[in-house]
């Protein structure tokens, strides 16, 4: 594989992914993120098997491919370029990173390894406006536990009807309900609702 990308883009997708990977990880291939080319894009895809992110971004593709590279480490590195554009190229030496004068060399980790994520199944979507949710998450984050022996507090229930949205967080002392208005869904009834549990790390 072997592409180009600016730095800029670069940086921005790897961002997203840093509140997911772990450095300490029992499963090695989780600390890495997978890199695909598609066309003249390359998607990223990182998870922790229990959240994970896919992503995409514009790149200049010499040879396509798909390889995994440590995530966080990738990140500090392209954090720490200058804003110029960034070669990445897999050899039988590794993974080179490269950008003006810096040339860096990186292990991967096989792509076979990584697990795939499974494809959403149900027949619901919705589109949600940004600043709002954005607003509903940092009304409730306070209440979300990071205790993992109570997992189904590790995040927030977000409730949609068809002319309200809810997001309920609670850690088992404290309780945060928020809930905002929203242009109502035809065809939808009044008393019919989604709910799913968000979980922390997608809300922060």
């Amino acid at each position: 594989m072997e592409l180009v990308v600016r730095k800029t883009d670069l940086l921005r997708e790897l961002q997203l992914f840093q509140g997911i990977v772990e450095r300490k990880n029992t499963i090695p291939i989780l600390a890495n993120v997978l890199i695909e080319t598609d066309g003249d894009h390359v998607k990223f895809l990182a998870t922790d098997l229990e959240v994970g992110l896919r992503t995409r971004c514009s790149a200049s593709v010499a040879k396509s491919g798909s390889l995994t590279l440590p995530a966080k480490k990738l990140y500090e590195i392209i954090k720490a370029l200058p804003d110029t554009d960034v070669r990445i190229e897999e050899n039988k030496n590794g993974v080179k990173v490269a950008a003006d004068r810096f040339d860096s060399r990186m292990q991967t980790l096989p792509r076979e390894d990584f697990p795939s994520l499974p494809e959403a199944t149900g027949s619901y979507s919705a589109t949600l406006p940004r600043e709002v949710m954005k607003q509903m998450v940092a009304k409730t984050q306070f209440a979300i536990t990071g205790e993992d022996t109570r997992y189904f507090l590790n995040g927030a229930l977000f409730i949609q009807k068809p002319d309200l949205m809810s997001l309920v967080a609670t850690d088992g002392h404290r309780l945060a309900l928020i809930s905002v208005p929203r242009e109502k869904v035809k065809g939808k009834k009044g008393d019919e609702e989604e709910r799913v549990i968000l979980p922390r790390k997608t809300l922060l």
